[in-house]
């Protein structure tokens, strides 16, 4: 059953007799005008001028002063449009929860990506640039094979078959937050639903190259 947005309803078993029910319930999420207006509020924060106290009694410069926020907030909204917003979301939105990793416990045996949305990977002038969860990475150009495999939502087994800079890209990918520790508790979520990604295996179904 689908229940559009704004319609209003509730779920019983009023009536029905005796027993059990089960009731689950999937949202969509949209991004609306009001969440545009949300990471104004968030950008504007960048600029001094926003973050200025405000006064009920005003002096002459301070009345000055807000008609000047009044501008730069109109400058702002057309600097940083729906579309703008669209396009940033992404790679803005921060991971709700990560899994730790202390490496006192042993190795990094395998790694997942877990960003809400896919990295954003491109790759140019012989670096490659990630962007997601408010991180901005440069790597160099030799790290490319490794990290489309790291970064594809796939799980990915580390182990003495990989190589070096496979094993040190995972552990820095996890301490910025890209990619979690593949443990037996989030390894029970992809089984029989993904399969795993290997370094020498690239798939280019969740990213960009330009």
């Amino acid at each position: 059953m689908h229940i559009p947005r704004g319609y209003w309803h509730r779920a019983t078993r009023a009536d029905c007799g005796d027993g059990l029910s089960f009731h689950a319930t999937f949202g969509f999420t949209r991004r609306t005008g009001a969440s545009w207006m949300e990471y104004l509020a968030e950008w504007c924060r960048d600029d001094p001028r926003f973050r200025r106290n405000l006064e009920r009694a005003m002096s002459s410069d301070q009345v000055l002063q807000v008609r000047g926020l009044i501008d730069a907030a109109a400058t702002l909204a057309a600097e940083r449009t729906p579309l703008h917003y669209l396009d940033q979301y992404p790679l803005e939105t921060t991971q709700a929860r990560q899994v730790p990793y202390l490496s006192t416990f042993g190795p990094l045996e395998a790694v997942v990506c877990t960003t809400p949305f896919p990295p954003r990977i491109t790759v140019a002038d012989g670096r490659v640039a990630l962007a997601a969860v408010g991180k901005r990475l440069t790597l160099p150009g030799a790290a490319e094979d490794a990290v489309w495999p790291l970064l594809s939502g796939h799980p990915v087994k580390l182990g003495t078959n990989v190589d070096g800079p496979t094993q040190g890209l995972a552990e820095l990918l996890v301490r910025e937050g890209l990619c979690s520790p593949l443990t037996p508790e989030l390894s029970s979520g992809y089984t029989d639903l993904v399969t795993d990604a290997t370094p020498s295996k690239v798939p280019l179904t969740q990213a960009s190259t330009a």
